[in-house]
């Protein structure tokens, strides 16, 4: 591949985020807490008690929590696990509080880096907005799966992904928690949308023709040399095709993926999720890689950077 990006390694050595995990369920009152500004502090306290308290199981007080780390999150030379294990950071972190109109339309970001790399999904008053089973609405696919860890190497990436609210209804006004994980660890971001109206007509909010829409990629990804690099893209839409192209824009296989089958070669194998495998990495795999999710209404595209590094000796 041409060198066309010089990138920047410090950029990626982030500084270590404290461990918490996802909400549970959040009663009706307390989300009512968040339509002002003085309840919002109340229940950013409340979500941290939660996740602190599912991280480390028992105050030390009947008000603070403990941050330190039991005997058993220890090894036999007292170093901190989850230290040694990795890291996780959320970046670009959601605004605390969105007001949208009925009928409206709202996309949630969320920048997540980690070692190893993060998997990443959403939650609605803590707990799935809505599960594969129940419904073929696109909303469904913003769930990945909660333990699907995106490699079990040690290598280093941004995760972003998206959460899509369309034709807004009042049952979309709720708290909504972009958590990012990796075995040892969680961390959370939540944000409250809040439905007004009147908003735009019912009858134009949803096309005739549907676009498809990637919601969770790779943002950069650095591993080292002879191990093998998961690149994740993940798109909704009706009938998409899921294809990945070199920054020459020279497509790495044959054929994009629409059925739900792995495809490969010696060097890159594309699974049913939309995620690439390279394989083997050398130096001569860095650069940009682009995944491109299509349909007869259109496209979506995002870019993720690979970058192979030497092998510790």
């Amino acid at each position: 591949m041409s060198r066309k990006y010089c990138f920047p390694l410090f950029a990626l050595l982030l500084s270590l985020f404290s461990s918490s995990v996802f909400p549970r369920s959040i009663s009706s009152r307390k989300l009512a807490d968040y339509r002002d500004q003085k309840g919002y502090a109340r229940l950013e306290e409340l979500l941290a008690r939660k996740q602190r308290s599912a991280a480390f199981g028992k105050y030390d007080d009947g008000n603070m929590m403990s941050n330190s780390l039991t005997s058993e999150e220890r090894d036999k030379d007292g170093e901190n696990i989850l230290k040694r294990n990795g890291f996780i950071k959320i970046h670009n972190k959601p605004k605390y509080r969105h007001v949208l109109r009925r009928n409206g339309s709202l996309v949630l970001e969320c920048d997540v880096s980690g070692q190893p790399p993060p998997s990443v999904y959403w939650l609605k008053n803590g707990e799935p907005p809505i599960s594969q089973e129940e419904s073929d609405n696109e909303i469904a696919t913003n769930q990945i799966n909660q333990y699907e860890y995106l490699t079990s190497g040690d290598g280093l990436a941004s995760t972003r992904s998206r959460f899509f609210i369309d034709c807004a209804t009042s049952d979309d006004e709720a708290i909504y928690s972009c958590v990012a994980e990796i075995p040892k660890d969680r961390t959370v971001s939540s944000t409250y949308v809040r439905i007004t109206g009147p908003g735009p007509d019912p009858k134009k909010c949803k096309p005739d023709c549907v676009k498809p829409r990637i919601h969770m990629w790779s943002g950069t990804y650095v591993h080292e040399s002879g191990k093998d690099a998961r690149l994740v893209c993940r798109a909704t839409g009706p009938d998409v095709e899921i294809q990945w192209f070199d920054e020459d824009d020279e497509p790495l296989l044959d054929q994009p993926l629409s059925e739900p089958l792995s495809i490969y070669t010696n060097k890159y194998i594309q699974l049913d999720s939309g995620d690439l495998i390279v394989k083997n990495l050398e130096w001569s795999d860095m650069g940009g890689y682009y995944c491109r999710a299509r349909n007869e209404c259109g496209e979506d595209k995002e870019f993720t950077f690979l970058y192979p590094v030497a092998p510790e000796s």
